[in-house]
């Protein structure tokens, strides 16, 4: 069997009047499903949100998610709620991804 997988690197960078944030993420293509994987947010201000977190839908509703192991060894996640820059970032991650699902 094949694997028809395919990887599609993205970056894109958002400015506000406190700074920049700049976003690394790849889009993995398989069988028209794409997954969004290992993306890196970077500031020059603290914008509230994790160095690298993930994506979680929920009844069409997106959210950016951080994850870390507490004290106890257990996985906590939480969901990233309020927080405009994660909005803009979200906006434009779903854009890419229309685009990509698109071509």
């Amino acid at each position: 069997m094949i694997n028809n997988q395919k990887i599609i690197h993205k970056r894109f960078q958002k400015n506000y009047s406190e700074g920049a944030i700049e976003v690394q993420l790849n889009f993995v293509i398989e069988e028209n499903l794409i997954e969004i994987t290992n993306m890196q947010i970077h500031g020059t201000f603290d914008s509230g949100l994790p160095n690298s977190p993930k994506i979680e839908q929920i009844n069409n509703k997106v959210f950016l998610v951080s994850q870390y192991i507490n004290i106890d060894g257990k996985i906590v996640l939480t969901r990233i709620v309020g927080n405009n820059y994660a909005d803009d970032i979200l906006e434009e991650i779903l854009k890419l991804k229309k685009e990509i699902s698109e071509n």
